[in-house]
């Protein structure tokens, strides 16, 4: 019984890795890597850090995308609104 709980969790991991990989929303790879992270904390730190560090990345790139967007946004708006 304990193998197959084991196996389960490995297929899980792969899962999880599987779709840091493909073209999807970046909340869904955000979550993924941190759950990664969080899975392997204990077992593989280095590896956990570097998912960690990936889910870090992408938030702060999209925020300054956001961000950026509504500075042009904003600059837009008054710009036409003169």
């Amino acid at each position: 019984m304990a193998q197959t709980a084991y196996a389960q969790k490995l297929y899980d991991l792969d899962s999880l890795k599987g779709t840091t990989t493909k073209n999807i929303h970046d909340t869904s790879k955000i979550n993924s890597l941190l759950l990664l992270g969080e899975a392997m904390h204990t077992s593989n730190p280095d590896s956990a850090e570097i998912f960690v560090s990936q889910a870090w990345y992408l938030v702060t790139n999209a925020l300054r995308k956001k961000i950026t967007s509504e500075k042009l946004a904003y600059k837009l708006n008054h710009q036409l609104g003169e």
